[in-house]
């Protein structure tokens, strides 16, 4: 026997239903709310980011400016200093890193999303790596020149400018001023410091020296038993003379490439002129005798 629904049992039934579809309502108006909320969220963080990029643009727009003048001081410094100069090379690269302008800070989120702000710390990254190069390659650079200053000098000075003048009854004259002039030079040069890598040069040069003191002390000693005679030293001092500029043409080739990595290949720094003895002190006969 079924039961019919009383009128109290049905009221309650309906105001059930109208519970649930108010419930249901609030559910989705909440929904949407959240959304709504979420969405401004979105659009919020995303407007700080595109100002974040557009602030690291503005900021890599300055620097890329700096490093521009900080280049081209680089580049006028380096003309001046000469490639033919370690030691000034390296004040400068050494000076020059220690003013190239540090990126400007941003947000993570820029510093990923602005090209202009990548490139310009590449391009810092780039100045700065290659100054380091430089100061380095100079470094290395300065004892060889100090080395080839002294081989130079030592080939300048030329075995007939020492010599006694005149007819000479013994050897006693061409010791006193040949032998013990030749082996001061000798000393000199080899009181300099030889770079590891570089005893070829130095072993030429003082095989030059050492040509002369030898043969002058064999003059000297047929002097002495009444007997004359000459020697030439030509031939070994131009090939020391050689491999002394050989090495100075390396030497230089290493500063230019770290120079142009720096400044750019069509920088016009090139190898300065240096007013070296061996311009003048090469002898003028290749069979110039003693």
């Amino acid at each position: 026997m079924s039961h019919e629904p009383t009128q109290p049992e049905r009221s309650q039934h309906r105001d059930d239903r109208g519970r649930r579809r108010r419930a249901g309502l609030w559910s989705i108006a909440l929904t949407v709310l959240i959304g709504l909320v979420v969405a401004a969220s979105v659009v919020v963080v995303q407007v700080r980011h595109d100002r974040d990029v557009a602030t690291a643009d503005r900021a890599a727009r300055l620097a890329a400016v700096e490093l521009g003048l900080v280049r081209a001081a680089t580049g006028r410094e380096l003309a001046v200093a000469g490639v033919g100069r370690p030691r000034q090379l390296q004040a400068v690269a050494v000076k020059r890193l220690s003013s190239v302008p540090v990126a400007p800070p941003v947000t993570a989120y820029a510093a990923e999303h602005s090209q202009a702000y990548r490139d310009v710390v590449q391009e810092r990254e780039d100045l700065a790596s290659s100054l380091r190069g430089l100061a380095l390659v100079a470094k290395d650079g300065v004892p060889l020149d100090a080395l080839l200053d002294a081989a130079d000098a030592a080939l300048a000075v030329r075995p007939t400018s020492l010599a006694p003048v005149g007819l000479q009854r013994d050897g006693a004259a061409l010791r006193a001023t040949v032998v013990v002039g030749m082996r001061d030079v000798l000393a000199r040069f080899r009181a300099v410091d030889v770079p590891e890598g570089h005893e070829k040069v130095a072993r030429a040069v003082e095989g030059a020296l050492e040509h002369v003191i030898t043969e002058a002390e064999a003059l000297a000693a047929r002097l002495d038993s009444g007997s004359g005679g000459s020697f030439a030293y030509a031939e070994q001092y131009e090939a020391a003379q050689q491999a002394v500029d050989d090495e100075r043409t390396r030497m230089t080739g290493d500063l230019q490439e770290a120079v142009n990595a720096v400044v750019g290949n069509d920088s016009g720094v090139v190898p300065s002129p240096r007013p070296t003895p061996s311009t003048s002190a090469r002898p003028d006969d290749p069979g110039q005798d003693v």
